[in-house]
């Protein structure tokens, strides 16, 4: 039983080590990466709100859902420190059983999580995912009281996240009431954005009006359209088709002295012209 509870510790103390020396590492990082990183977080987090509630018609606080985010961070956090705790304070007279509640508290811990998130998808979805993690919490831990009961000491008692999370909500959305008064803003509007999205919606349908009445202005029947194809098509045949009769008397010296000089004139100019109508109408141009 002693060796038990001896390898029981130093596997704790491993994990325990690998906690801290990961908390060293990041915090011996540079700073700047991870506060744009929680900014953006942050804005997603008011966009995602907005959207939700103009969807939805609801009334979430965007600025109660990131401290109730941080509480649970806390909570979770806290757990898993007491976890170890309580683990090093009845190790020595339960190793089985400590043992087991280690790992199923920080189990616990996780589902405690799943439980935050699956309540944020049930809020949106309309499902039903909270009751179904609650009751694997349940379960685990009424199977571990059964066959290893409670623990003898609990020097750290743990916390629940989904209480932590609505303390953490309320504090927020009352912070968030709080400053708007003082400033005149309406944070519970999530800075404004729910009146920003009302206002582009607005706007596209404007636009869809205007397009609207721009198609009814510019609209061609297809009667229109038929006859100015007609035209076009007569001008391109007359361009190629239509020849210009000229007749051209340059260097033609003749001397009328009665009518009847005229006939021979007369003649042959109509038989000039016949001739070169007759060559134009079958493709040659003189």
């Amino acid at each position: 039983m002693y060796t038990l509870a001896v390898h029981g510790a130093a596997l704790a103390t491993k994990a325990w080590t690998a906690v801290q020396t990961t908390f060293h590492n990041v915090m011996c990082m540079t700073y700047t990466p991870y506060i744009m990183g929680v900014v953006l977080i942050i804005s997603l987090i008011y966009a995602a709100v907005a959207a939700i509630n103009k969807v939805k018609g609801t009334s979430i606080s965007a600025t109660g859902v990131i401290t109730g985010a941080v509480y649970s961070l806390f909570s979770f956090l806290w757990n898993i420190v007491a976890s170890f705790v309580n683990f090093f304070a009845n190790v020595w007279n339960d190793p089985i059983g400590s043992i087991v509640r280690l790992f199923t508290d920080m189990a616990d811990a996780v589902l405690g999580v799943l439980e935050l998130i699956a309540k944020g998808i049930d809020a949106v979805f309309g499902s039903d995912l909270q009751s179904s993690v609650a009751g694997w919490r349940s379960g685990l831990k009424g199977m571990v009281e059964d066959n290893f009961g409670e623990a003898a000491v609990e020097i750290m008692p743990k916390m629940d996240t989904m209480d932590a999370f609505t303390k953490g909500y309320d504090f927020g959305d009352g912070l968030a009431d709080k400053v708007g008064g003082m400033f005149g803003m309406n944070l519970g509007d999530t800075y404004g954005l729910d009146g920003l999205m009302g206002g582009i919606g607005s706007d596209v349908g404007n636009i869809a009006d205007s397009t609207g009445s721009m198609a009814d202005s510019l609209e061609i029947t297809g009667e229109d359209l038929k006859y100015l194809r007609d035209i076009a098509e007569m001008e391109t045949i007359n361009r190629f088709t239509t020849a210009e009769i000229k007749v051209d008397m340059g260097g033609v010296i003749n001397q009328v002295n009665q009518n009847t000089d005229l006939d021979g004139v007369v003649d042959y100019m109509v038989t000039g012209v016949q001739e070169a109508m007759e060559r134009v109408a079958e493709g040659v141009h003189a």
